[in-house]
């Protein structure tokens, strides 16, 4: 018997992304019927409007992270070259953040400073 997946996958979003936009860019229906569904949030959450920033250190409201979640994402990777952009503050407040939504999965960031690598074996 063969078993099938379906993955839904989209690229970066960024704080120039707004909620509504974010929305817009996403085919919810194929997010939702996907068993895994990958974005990559590009950028990191700040925790108040006086943080958001765009280029060249990017920080981003926190409502682009409810916009990924409502569209159905399951995965989100967080590994970028943006991530450090407003500081260990911004990182830990994004880690909070994602604790929030059980049902995400975040790689690229994390509380400690060593990272776990997992074989993955395939039949």
């Amino acid at each position: 018997m063969t078993k099938k997946m379906k993955f839904a996958l989209f690229g970066n979003v960024y704080q120039e992304h707004s909620c509504t936009s974010v929305q817009k860019f996403f085919n919810i229906a194929r997010i939702k019927e996907a068993d895994i569904a990958a974005i990559n949030q590009e950028t990191i959450f700040v925790d108040s409007v006086s943080a958001l920033s765009g280029y060249p250190a990017f920080g981003t409201p926190p409502e682009v992270g409810e916009s990924v979640v409502k569209a159905g994402f399951n995965l989100v990777t967080h590994a970028t070259n943006h991530t450090y952009d407003k500081g260990a503050d911004a990182v830990f407040h994004t880690i909070d953040f994602w604790k929030k939504h059980k049902d995400v999965t975040v790689i690229g960031i994390n509380e400690n400073s060593v990272v776990s690598v997992c074989d993955i074996e395939a039949e």
